[in-house]
């Protein structure tokens, strides 16, 4: 079996234990989070997978597709922490705005330019993302705005 099939069967897994943590009790917000997060890291997962082996579309789609669902699972983590540490929603309700826009910049640029990812090649069965231009070093740093707003509004 390989990795690409055990990175789907495991964000097959995250999505079964958040449907039964859902279905346990579906008005609970600590659930509801918990499914979102797990949803998220289903589809990204899934997406991945189609990176390597492409069905359909190619390649580069789904590399940046992959990108995109990453730039996702920060605010749902980041959402499901706070509801279960039972933070208020006016703790977390501002940072995920803030980094929602700032992720709508890099998905804008993802998807419509090759700052971030330019092309995909593939060299004897393996397949390798060429980056593009200096986006590509900022992209991860909405998540670090979540942990730097997180860590101050601690102290």
């Amino acid at each position: 079996m390989t990795k690409e099939f055990l990175i789907v069967l495991s964000g097959l897994v995250n999505l079964l234990l958040g449907f039964f943590v859902y279905f346990k009790n579906k008005r609970n917000n600590i659930n509801r989070s918990f499914f979102i997060f797990t949803f998220v890291v289903c589809l990204w997962s899934i997406f991945l997978f189609l990176y390597i082996h492409p069905i359909i579309g190619n390649s580069l789609l789904w590399i940046k597709i992959t990108f995109f669902f990453a730039l996702l699972s920060t605010p749902s983590l980041f959402y499901f922490i706070c509801v279960f540490i039972k933070k208020e929603s006016s703790y977390y309700k501002l940072p995920i705005i803030i980094y929602y826009i700032i992720a709508a910049l890099f998905a804008w640029a993802l998807f419509n330019t090759d700052f971030i990812i330019k092309d995909v090649s593939s060299f004897d069965k393996n397949i390798q993302t060429i980056v593009g231009g200096g986006l590509y070093i900022f992209f991860f740093n909405p998540d670090g705005i979540l942990r730097f707003m997180g860590f101050c509004s601690s102290y």
